[in-house]
């Protein structure tokens, strides 16, 4: 079976790469030591060196950002480390769930977000979402807001999350 666009993640392998290597002697966790264990030091340093990271889009004339590749790698960073040394984040909670495309069916599916008619025929018959149109945007936007109310939820029962780790919980949904 073939990895999808594996020329495009190779490329971008190597891109990172030599920017590791030539700002960071090669080593990813001189950015986490030089960011102070910030997450979101790691983020903005991710973001403004790291062109495959700077993931924005305009939406009705601003500049809206999700960042998705960047939190995840925080968030992995978190649980492989399970919280502690290199994991062990300050601001990690202000990392928001994952704008992908698996966590708004999963939300969809939950009848968390609810589609207009026309989207939903959209979705519902498998029509490609081009990163940046309009309702692309907005689905990446309610997601992260879904996830912010669901953590909000669990924390006035009691349960206190990340919003990473809402992610992870509905993305083995």
């Amino acid at each position: 079976k073939e990895i999808p666009l594996i020329k495009e993640r190779f490329d971008i392998l190597q891109e990172n790469y030599k920017i590791l290597k030539n700002k960071h002697n090669g080593k990813f966790s001189a950015i986490v030591e030089t960011c102070d264990y910030d997450a979101l030091r790691i983020l903005s340093e991710l973001v403004d060196n790291f062109p495959s990271f700077k993931d924005e889009a305009e939406y009705k004339g601003r500049k809206i950002a999700f960042y998705k590749r960047a939190q995840i790698l925080i968030g992995d960073l978190y649980c492989a480390f399970n919280g502690k040394k290199w994991g062990n984040l300050k601001n990690s909670d202000k990392i928001t769930v994952f704008a992908d495309y698996k966590v708004p069916q999963i939300l969809r599916g939950y009848k968390i977000l609810e589609y207009a008619e026309s989207l939903a025929n959209k979705i519902d018959n498998k029509e490609l979402m081009y990163f940046g149109r309009e309702e692309e945007v907005e689905i990446r936007a309610n997601t992260i807001w879904a996830g912010e109310f669901i953590k909000e939820e669990l924390r006035k029962n009691g349960i206190n999350m990340r919003s990473f780790e809402v992610d992870w919980v509905l993305w083995n949904q």
